[in-house]
């Protein structure tokens, strides 16, 4: 065999040892991808409190007046009215704040924000 069918011969020899590995670090690399996005996919995808509520009832069941307050706080009693007390709710939280803050004090209806963040804000 000439020098030129070698070399070929080498070339398909070197690239049938190397894909298997580039195969590999690919697969990672995807599966690396797709582990981020399904973490951070949640974040991106939170609904507010608000969303949630008004999927299940109208903008009613919270704003009997039908207008929000104008400081967007709303009265204890109308998340009792659906959740219960607060001492019968699951969560450390809910015991130790009972009477002390409202509702609204971590759940905060119409932003995204989580009630575990809230607690930063005292803690």
């Amino acid at each position: 065999m000439d020098s030129y069918h070698n070399d070929i011969d080498d070339l398909t020899h070197l690239r049938l040892m190397i894909y298997p590995t580039i195969k590999k670090e690919n697969n990672m690399l995807k599966k690396m991808m797709l582990m981020s996005v399904l973490c951070f996919s949640t974040s991106l995808m939170a609904a507010s409190l608000a969303d949630s509520h008004s999927e299940r009832s109208d903008c009613e069941s919270c704003h009997k007046d039908k207008t929000p307050s104008a400081d967007y706080v709303f009265e204890n009693e109308q998340c009792v009215a659906c959740h219960g007390e607060m001492k019968t709710l699951k969560g450390d939280a809910h015991t130790k704040h009972d009477g002390v803050l409202t509702c609204t004090n971590c759940h905060i209806a119409h932003e995204e924000k989580a009630p575990a963040d809230s607690c930063k804000e005292c803690h």
